[in-house]
């Protein structure tokens, strides 16, 4: 149930990603964040493989560790011009540490 932004690149030679990466920052229901880098690689449009780096986190989700393996990028259309819709299949793994009494 969290939003997020995702700022980030991509190179791209006769549709092959090149290279293929970024920063996320997820916003929880109750407003604590989530920070994430991602890389990525495969064909442009068709299909690709990303993996996720969890590398902090606010209020309830400080200290999280872990990350996620996607695989897919299956677009859809966009509802406006600034939304993008897309759809990858994978395995998110994470924790977070208990705070010290």
């Amino acid at each position: 149930n969290a939003t997020f932004y995702v700022v980030g690149s991509m190179h791209v030679i006769k549709g092959v990603l090149k290279a293929y990466s970024g920063f996320i920052r997820y916003t929880c229901p109750n407003g604590d964040k989530i920070f994430a880098t991602y890389t990525g690689s495969g064909e442009y449009g068709v299909s690709k493989k990303v993996t996720y780096t969890f590398v902090g986190g606010t209020g309830q989700c400080a200290g999280i560790e872990g990350g996620a393996e996607l695989t897919g990028g299956k677009g859809f259309p966009r509802p406006t011009k600034d939304v993008k819709i897309g759809m990858s299949v994978g395995k998110v793994h994470w924790k977070i540490p208990q705070k010290k009494k």
